[in-house]
């Protein structure tokens, strides 16, 4: 776009913002804002504010665990910092504290009856974000490999160091997200497709988190070779989505696509014919996680293409 060049008093130069990258943005007089200089260009960076950041007011309609935590959760993820929740039964403060717990920086600081005061007392710098986003991966690798060693080796498995791990994976991609949505780090289209690459990867954590509930309720169970195989191959087909999305290199999705193919529709099928019980239910859940790395294929190239797109 073209601006129209400005003098203001005796030697200053100037000219005006768009209005829709202001808008966006969130630039007001008094900010400020870098510029770079790079031969005949002049590059105007600003962070984007962020988009709460606000005391916020909430009341829960209902005292169901998974909505209460989801609300929270949500509040949190969408920037705000701090937050006073009403609700009717007096019990639904424990629920509320231990979806606190998970989220890093969130503190209640008070609490009456019917009521609590939340707020954003610390949390990590965003120059942290892609260290915490790679230990999502990396502990979901860490929690498919321990469930993986004990079905081999037909132990029962230690389902408290699970749900540590899974709770640790919560708090990191809780936090990932908030920083995504209230800084847009990455600019717009590439902090959309890393927020939808990130709930994938929560997906798929959540599966192999309910896979390893299913076992400790079972506590026997004996898994076959090929479901055990199986289990194995998709292990590596999640390191290899891990590595395409920090690499940020697409060329691997023909890999994880070929490899989807022949997962889901050779192995999956002569497996199923042949396998009965609990092999069937680990099958099951390891087919949908195939299922989430292929399908995260267009984020991916989203993600890829952002710094070309001008």
């Amino acid at each position: 776009m073209k601006r129209k060049v400005n003098k203001v008093g005796q030697n200053t130069l100037t000219v005006s913002l768009p209005t829709k990258w202001v808008k966006k943005i969130g630039v007001q007089q008094g900010d400020e804002i870098d510029v770079l200089e790079e031969d005949s260009s002049l590059i105007i960076n600003a962070t984007k504010k962020d988009l709460q950041g606000k005391s916020l007011n909430y009341k829960l309609f209902s005292s169901d665990p998974r909505y209460v935590r989801q609300a929270i959760r949500a509040l949190y993820i969408s920037g705000v910092d701090e937050l006073r929740l009403e609700f009717d039964k007096a019990q639904t403060i424990i629920i509320i504290q231990k979806e606190v717990d998970l989220l890093l920086g969130f503190e209640i600081l008070d609490q009456k009856d019917n009521s609590c005061h939340i707020k954003c007392v610390s949390e990590p710098l965003e120059e942290e974000f892609n260290i915490l986003s790679r230990k999502v991966f990396l502990l979901t690798i860490s929690m498919a490999e321990l469930i993986y060693d004990n079905l081999k080796k037909n132990k029962p498995l230690n389902f408290k160091q699970i749900s540590d791990l899974h709770k640790n994976i919560h708090r990191f991609a809780s936090f990932c997200r908030r920083m995504l949505v209230k800084k847009s780090i990455y600019g717009e289209l590439k902090s959309q497709s890393a927020y939808f690459i990130l709930v994938r990867a929560m997906m798929i954590k959540n599966n192999f988190y309910y896979l390893s509930q299913y076992l400790d309720s079972k506590k026997k169970y004996k898994i076959n070779k090929s479901v055990l195989e199986y289990f194995n191959e998709v292990i590596s087909l999640y390191r290899l989505f891990y590595e395409m999305f920090f690499k940020n290199d697409i060329k691997m999705l023909a890999d994880i696509n070929t490899r989807r193919d022949e997962l889901m529709l050779k192995k999956m099928p002569l497996i199923l014919e042949k396998e009965k019980g609990e092999g069937n239910v680990v099958l099951h859940y390891l087919a949908e996680n195939v299922r989430l790395i292929s399908t995260a294929g267009s984020a991916q190239i989203s993600y890829s293409l952002d710094s070309l797109i001008k």
